[in-house]
């Protein structure tokens, strides 16, 4: 029994495993009663970063753990995975016995895994026939004529040309079918190997629904004689589900995701298209929402990390890997953050930007448009026009540049300063600050940016949202700002190109100085203090550093004047010693200020 790799997948049943006090994620709770006899590695496991995957992997059925096999990757850059790879954890291939039979397995995954996922610093090797050659070479030599590959290249048709670079191998269970229950191609497919020799290639399609079984004859040399007719897909489907798991797994991840939409935290009077198909391909409102929450809480805490405020964001769409659309008139739960950015990438702040560099980053986002669409962003703080017919952006596996792209004809701050004109980029062009995620900040999806200095403020994308929803849209998500379609901020050459204002709520200053706030750091009450030019409506919150809202503290009408208040931190003895953030609210103006405890 393998698996082809994506043994998880980013969201909110997976974060129910992550907020776990103690004890392994949910997903390795039920996995590890598989019985699996080895696991390949898919981009998916890295969409969390190493971290994630060297728990997941650490926690994997503890009694007689399964070995994780890729023969392609070097994890000597990850010290947490490279010591798995020493204990034999991970392993390139192994040999297991049924029976009296010895069988070998490798494993190998998509060499574009640095742009697909968040490997950081795992580096993906290309020559996968040579590396896969290599290893079934070896277990021929100890003797094993029977060989199994686990690839997962997320397309049936690189297996199919892989399997025709091969020696040796026998039958391919192959990774990487985003369908949930979609049958698009024969379960079993057949491709003649480097010497003419028949190997099976067999897939299934994802999210559980079927177990892919293979059954076939070997002669004793090795040879397959024949392929029983009952293999085939087996639908996954029992009247009688194990009662374990059920109270162990199933119960507690479900009483997580069905909280999340009870705390409604805003609502949408506009249908918002969060659609794969329409985030990945172009401007959407529901991307330029989420790209506005990137800006706006980046913004919001720079002054905590002694930052100056950004000028631009850019929210890579693979990081919306669920696909949904809300209607109009909806409420808008925790769920909704959740299932638009269920990876927990955080925000940062990206130092000196040039122009040039910010063309590489759009070029390099619009470069596969056409098809997966994996690299598009979505966008704040500038306007771009592309013509899909100029040439992509290209680089190769080591992600060095072989085609620096024409896609990118004009991109314009929303300030009016330009940076691209007629696809060349503006001498004198300013340089600016970029908000956008860790992932991104580190070169992720192929984006040009390494050795730029970024800070991450410590905030998830999801909580950003969130964040941007309750405090700077007071919960209300308007059709004015986020018009079906979007604004025009991402235009095709040829489509009428307009370039609307920007939609911007209304500021109306309502301090007359700083508000000062004590004891600092305090120990269960504060107090603080600051002047109004005009009577407004107040509020007071206790937030983490992390973002999230802990406490309401005040809310009501206050008149003009010097306000002092007086007030208590609830449950202020079981908060953690550290920095907390202090956010006030006068009218439509918000401020944080980071207090110690």
């Amino acid at each position: 029994l393998v698996s082809a790799g994506d043994n998880f997948a980013a969201g909110k049943d997976f974060t129910a495993g992550i907020r776990r006090s103690r004890g392994p994620y949910y997903d390795v709770v039920a996995q590890s009663s598989f019985r699996y006899d080895a696991i390949g590695i898919g981009e998916q496991e890295f969409d969390l970063g190493p971290f994630v995957l060297e728990k997941f992997i650490r926690d994997f059925g503890l009694e007689n753990p399964p070995p994780f096999l890729c023969a392609n990757l070097d994890f000597s850059g990850e010290p947490g995975l490279n010591a798995m790879v020493e204990t034999g954890r991970i392993q390139r291939s192994i040999v297991v016995q049924k029976g009296e039979e010895q069988i070998g397995i490798i494993g190998v995954t998509t060499p574009e895994i640095a742009f697909l996922s968040s490997p950081r610093n795992t580096k993906a090797l290309d020559n996968l026939a040579m590396i896969v050659n290599s290893e079934a070479e070896q277990l021929i030599a100890d003797g094993i004529n029977k060989i199994v590959l686990i690839s997962h290249l997320n397309n049936l048709e690189l297996e199919l040309e892989l399997i025709s670079m091969l020696n040796g191998v026998d039958v391919v269970v192959a990774g990487g079918d985003e369908g949930a229950e979609a049958i698009a191609e024969p379960y079993l497919l057949t491709m003649e190997d480097l010497s003419g020799r028949t190997v099976y290639l067999v897939h299934t399609p994802g999210k559980y629904a079927y177990i892919g079984q293979l059954n076939l004859s070997f002669d004793r040399f090795g040879e397959v004689v024949s392929v029983e007719e009952s293999s085939g897909l087996v639908r996954v489907e029992t009247d009688n589900p194990d009662e374990q798991l059920t109270t162990e797994v199933v119960l507690p991840v479900t009483q997580f995701v069905e909280s999340l939409p009870n705390n409604i935290i805003g609502g949408t009077e506009v249908a918002l298209d969060a659609q794969i198909e329409s985030m990945r391909s172009r401007e959407t409102n529901a991307g330029n929402l989420i790209a506005d929450a990137l800006l706006w809480q980046a913004n919001f805490f720079a002054p905590l990390y002694g930052l100056s405020s950004s000028d631009i964001a850019i929210q890579g769409a693979r990081s919306s890997p669920t696909s949904i659309l809300v209607p109009g008139l909806s409420p808008l739960g925790d769920s909704f953050t959740f299932d638009v950015l269920p990876l927990p990438e955080f925000v940062t702040v990206v130092e000196e930007v040039t122009a040039r560099q910010l063309k590489g980053i759009m070029e390099q986002a619009l470069s596969d448009v056409e098809t997966s669409g994996e690299q598009f962003a979505q966008i704040a703080g500038f306007r771009m026009v592309y013509d899909p017919a100029g040439l992509p952006r290209e680089l190769d596996v080591a992600g060095n540049v072989i085609r620096e792209g024409s896609r990118v004809i004009s991109i314009l701050l929303n300030d009016g300063r330009a940076m691209v004109e007629n696809g060349e980029v503006v001498e004198g062009a300013p340089v600016v600050r970029m908000a956008t995620t860790d992932v991104l900040a580190r070169g992720g999806n192929g984006y040009p940016m390494p050795g730029n200095a970024f800070t991450s403020i410590g905030v998830s994308s999801q909580q950003s949202l969130a964040n941007y929803l309750v405090f700077q849209l007071r919960g209300n998500v308007l059709a004015a700002q986020y018009p079906e379609g979007g604004e025009g901020r991402i235009q095709r050459l040829g489509e009428g190109i307009h370039w609307p204002p920007p939609m911007r709520l209304e500021q109306s200053p309502k301090m007359v100085n700083e508000p000062s706030v004590g004891p600092n750091p305090f120990v269960d009450e504060i107090t603080m203090q600051y002047q109004l030019e005009e009577a407004t409506h107040s509020e007071i919150f206790l937030l983490s550093m992390d973002g999230q809202a802990l406490a309401t503290l005040y809310s009501g009408i206050q008149e003009s004047g010097i306000q002092r208040l007086h007030m208590m931190i609830p449950g202020a003895k079981y908060l953690p010693r550290g920095p907390y953030v202090i956010v006030l609210r006068t009218g439509n103006n918000l401020q944080a200020i980071k207090i110690m405890h």
